[in-house]
């Protein structure tokens, strides 16, 4: 049985009060950590069948226990909020950030420090709803972790990161082999993308597949938040190629300062662009402020709807552009976007970072070459990735009804080889979870 300690917790309803972290710290309340992110880690435990109780960190430290138990941190957005810093990353000068909290560790109550010290209760960060790049306006992940471990005196043997980046093992392996911490003790790394492990038609209704439906836009691609950078540069791009009368596309109200400083620092510094190519680019987002915002499902922006889905986007539209994430950062993250378009049986084209189309059939899944160009997935320039992407959007957005029909029903296995899978795999949520429990034997 899985054990999970809070520092505020009502032991008789075995619910935590507040999330983990914010001891004494009130201002830091729900900005840096939060409770349940969804998918909530109790709805995957609940899933396949594996028991777990929330206790309060002082009932479980009194107690001898057979295995340890788990204090969670559960950290929100960006990273530098993590490490204590106000989330105000454009500006990438630590003397112009705020600080809200001492260090990630620094609202952990004593007695929970003490368990874990005396290797009782291990801490686990949980954020296996996001990826966020190990390397962070010149922060390093691994490091801080390792530092914030040695200034609270705990063995990394107690310390588990769980987060969607798939590429962590092999990035940490890499990192402290050539770090000065190359002599500790390894912390431990999970990889889990949790939004695989949705239960979907459960969850909501799902379009069938048809190949005969009646198509009223070409693609469906939903961007809404646009903090993401490289969805203004996808958006650029397909104006630029008339392309967005040609599918529903969603975006949020772009704001003049906000978006175009965004959108300037991001052609500058990941796609490297030169003056005029930026001016460009700046001159096609001027012209997009008039069409935002783009609505396709929920006309309501305040909310991150990442757990709202409905099926008639897909059942009127030909294929899905996914616009992930990531695409700039070195992970491999798959969100709930692109296992929506799975769920849906939906043909997807995949904006993200390069090696997520071979992740997926490293998974068992099947994509759509040769029916899709697929090249893109291995380029790993932005700029050249991201016009092999526009290109593809264009050609299969060219297709008449009676070509459409025809590339449907080919594919047809190949979606519903993807939707069987997506919904009768449960063996990874049990792998992660076993890997959970070994450490804390």
């Amino acid at each position: 049985m899985f054990r999970f300690g809070y520092d505020f917790c009502n032991n008789d309803k075995q619910k935590a009060l507040r999330p983990n972290g914010v001891l004494n710290q009130e201002n830091a309340d729900g900005r840096v950590f939060k409770l349940h992110l969804p998918p909530w880690w109790g709805y995957l435990l609940k899933h396949i069948n594996l028991n777990f109780e929330v206790r309060s960190v002082e009932d479980l430290s009194g107690k001898e226990l057979t295995t340890k138990w788990i204090y969670l941190l559960e950290p929100l957005g960006d990273p530098y909020g993590w490490l204590g810093y106000e989330q105000e990353w454009l500006d990438s000068s630590d003397q112009d950030r705020k600080k809200i909290i001492d260090s990630l560790f620094s609202g952990i109550s004593e007695t929970a420090l003490k368990s874990v010290r005396n290797d009782k209760a291990i801490i686990c960060i949980w954020h296996a709803q996001e990826a966020p790049n190990i390397n962070h306006v010149g922060k390093n992940l691994f490091e801080e972790f390792h530092k914030e471990l040695k200034l609270k005196n705990i063995n990394p043997s107690n310390f588990v990161f769980v987060n969607g980046n798939l590429k962590t093992k092999s990035q940490y392996k890499y990192w402290k082999r050539n770090s000065e911490y190359n002599d500790q003790k390894d912390i431990h790394m999970i990889e889990f993308s949790s939004w695989r492990h949705v239960d979907y038609p459960k969850t909501w209704n799902l379009a069938n597949f048809d190949e005969n439906k009646i198509i009223k836009k070409k693609f469906l691609c939903f961007n809404r938040n646009l903090i993401h950078p490289h969805r203004l540069v996808l958006l650029t791009m397909l104006y630029e190629r008339n392309l967005l009368s040609s599918g529903m596309v969603s975006f949020d109200k772009i704001q003049k300062d906000f978006h175009f400083k965004l959108m300037e620092g991001n052609l500058k510094h990941y796609f490297k662009f030169g003056r005029k190519i930026i001016y460009k680019k700046l001159k096609t987002l001027k012209e997009l402020v008039v069409l935002s915002p783009s609505v396709v499902d929920v006309d309501e922006w305040e909310t991150n709807h990442m757990i709202t889905s409905y099926e008639w986007p897909y059942e009127q539209t030909f294929f899905s552009l996914v616009s992930e994430t990531n695409f700039v950062q070195d992970t491999i993250f798959l969100t709930e976007k692109i296992w929506k378009a799975i769920a849906n049986k939906h043909p997807f084209i995949i904006a993200g970072n390069p090696g997520v189309i071979r992740y997926l059939r490293q998974e068992g899944f099947k994509t759509y070459h040769p029916y899709i160009d697929e090249s893109y997935d291995e380029i790993k320039n932005p700029y050249r990735r991201m016009v092999k992407i526009v290109d593809e959007v264009e050609r299969l957005s060219q297709m008449n009804d009676k070509e459409i029909k025809s590339f449907l029903t080919k594919i047809k296995y190949i979606a519903e080889h993807n939707y069987e899978k997506l919904i009768k795999e449960d063996n990874l949520i049990n792998k992660v979870f076993n890997e959970l429990m070994e450490i804390t034997k």
